[in-house]
């Protein structure tokens, strides 16, 4: 899945017919993604029960065959435009971390520590979606559900407004991380003890956020790092920032699987919400005003 990624980032760019049209483009597979996570699991339980699990992995593994036909004899990509590193060290991800500049080293290093305290949901779903609504399957389905079209929505947002918000690293990256952390605290609040009935919807609340929040980080960095990163290391940039994504977030589930089993669920949504808070507050107040001009206009 990683290395699909990495590849389709940088054959994406020598697809659209103009530079200015790659940010939207790439801000499109953010939606198409997360309609399937909202899709896909209802439709993979449908056909178990149907076909049982051989039969629906089998079916499964047939449907690539559809968009693999289409990239090799439908899609025409622009040959000429392409830009490789050559072999060797130039071809390292080291070489891209040191060519891409400082810029978009900022924005790797912020993604990391972002999602250090701030995307620990997949691993904890299960867990969290039986604490706040329930233990029975429709409450995890519920969940996921929610948090999917808060991803949904938040791609669709990015992708009407990546061609400037690709320019802004900081408001971006600090906007989403303000949003996730303020939802993490909201979900840390979603109490029954506390509000009765009200919990259960501020809890689906502000799950709808955290999907929205995760989600247009993560698409919006990777935009970032396409738009700004020079055609020859793409490939590497998406790569580095897959580092980023797994790395941080593997990372946050141990962590908040550790505050949980010591603290308890509502208190590590709080404390990691609260340093959220106050790492996405600093980013807009440090780098608000940052800007990265495409690399095809600096190249000019």
């Amino acid at each position: 899945s990683s290395f699909e990624l990495t590849a389709r980032n940088k054959y994406a760019a020598l697809l659209v017919e103009q530079p200015d049209q790659l940010a939207p483009y790439l801000a499109s597979f953010s939606v198409v993604f997360n309609v399937g996570k909202l899709v896909g699991p209802p439709l993979g339980g449908w056909l178990v029960a149907l076909q049982g699990p051989a039969g629906a992995l089998a079916i499964d593994a047939a449907t690539y065959l559809l968009p693999i036909v289409t990239v090799l004899w439908l899609l025409h990509p622009h040959g000429s435009m392409e830009r490789r590193s050559g072999g060797g060290a130039a071809a390292s991800l080291a070489t891209a971390w040191r060519s891409c500049g400082a810029t978009l080293r900022h924005v790797l290093r912020f993604t990391a520590l972002s999602c250090l305290v701030g995307f620990f949901h997949p691993g904890l779903a299960p867990l969290i979606a039986a604490d706040i609504l329930g233990p029975t399957p429709q409450a995890l389905g519920w969940f996921t559900s929610v948090l999917a079209a808060g991803s949904i929505v938040g791609g669709v947002v990015l992708q009407k407004n990546s061609g400037w918000l690709s320019q802004r690293p900081g408001l971006l990256m600090g906007t989403c991380t303000v949003l996730t952390a303020l939802a993490q605290l909201g979900m840390a609040a979603a109490q029954p003890d506390r509000l009765g009935w009200l919990a259960d919807p501020l809890a689906l609340a502000m799950a709808f956020l955290i999907g929205a929040g995760t989600a247009s980080l993560l698409a919006g960095v990777n935009l970032i790092g396409q738009v700004g990163a020079p055609m020859a290391i793409r490939g590497r940039m998406a790569g580095l920032g897959q580092i980023a994504f797994l790395g941080g977030g593997g990372l946050s589930g141990l962590m908040a699987a550790g505050l949980t089993a010591l603290l308890g669920l509502p208190a590590c949504f709080a404390l990691l919400g609260g340093s959220g808070l106050v790492i996405g507050v600093a980013e807009l107040i440090r780098h608000g005003g940052l800007r990265l001009r495409p690399a095809e206009l600096r190249s000019t």
